[in-house]
């Protein structure tokens, strides 16, 4: 009988332990339930209340801010976390002269659109003056067109604002202003046109001559330079040069 009442006992200590386990295991269970619930709430909180006051558009100098914001399809009183970033993104970068957004939200209400705008190399002439960037993206006009070179002799049908060029040749002459503007910068001071005709490309400088072009930016600076160069100190000016031949250039006077 001892021994049976000792068993007994044993049995009702591992009872009284499990009970306990079991105990702190809901409590514990129940502490993370509550903590999961509270942090939901919060959350909901953040995304919930947070309005839209105001949409600030910064970088843009070219594009009206205004259009910026039609575009970008986000209004006072909208809640603010549940803006898609993307969509926006997308939305504003279907302005031609956009070539990137960045998108910032504040806590206080405020949606910021930084704006990168497309930098216009040159300048296309199809009717009327369509800039384009290195990309060859086709930039709408402006009412005062900047100080670039000429890409002339693209037809009309080539031109689409906010698309790329569609035109080999004036392709050409956009590589060509492109390359020499990063070996000689200042030499695009002194081409005021560059002819993408079929079959060559020919520039036009400031002061009237006439340049066959190589084709091959890097070659054509530099033989370009030396010529303008060595034309100054002697106090001559040629009315036409011929850059395609290797190791020389062909002058008219």
């Amino acid at each position: 009988m001892e021994g049976w009442r000792g068993t007994s006992g044993a049995a009702k200590v591992r009872r009284g332990r499990l009970t306990r386990k079991i105990i702190k295991i809901a409590v514990l269970g129940l502490f993370l339930w509550c903590i999961y619930v509270g942090f939901r709430a919060v959350l909901g909180w953040i995304v919930g209340l947070p309005k839209v006051r105001e949409v600030e558009v910064t970088g843009a100098r070219t594009v009206n801010p205004e259009e910026v914001v039609e575009r970008c399809g986000v209004r006072p009183g909208d809640r603010l976390y549940k803006v898609d970033i993307k969509e926006v993104v997308e939305r504003v970068k279907g302005i031609p002269w956009v070539r990137d957004v960045e998108v910032h939200r504040s806590l206080f209400g405020k949606l910021v659109l930084k704006i990168e705008e497309r930098k216009p190399v040159a300048l296309l002439v199809a009717g009327r003056l369509f800039p384009v960037d290195a990309d060859g993206v086709v930039l709408s006009p402006l009412k005062v067109p900047p100080d670039l070179p000429l890409i002339t002799g693209v037809p009309e049908e080539g031109i689409k604002i906010g698309r790329r060029i569609n035109y080999p040749p004036a392709e050409r002459a956009l590589r060509w202003i492109c390359g020499v503007g990063d070996v000689e910068p200042g030499l695009l001071d002194e081409i005021s046109e560059v002819n993408a005709e079929e079959g060559r490309l020919t520039a036009y400088l400031t002061d009237g001559t006439e340049v066959v072009l190589g084709g091959r930016p890097r070659q054509d600076a530099s033989y370009l330079r030396a010529v303008l160069q060595r034309l100054s100190q002697e106090g001559r000016k040629a009315r036409f040069l011929d850059l395609r031949f290797s190791c020389q250039v062909v002058a008219r006077f």
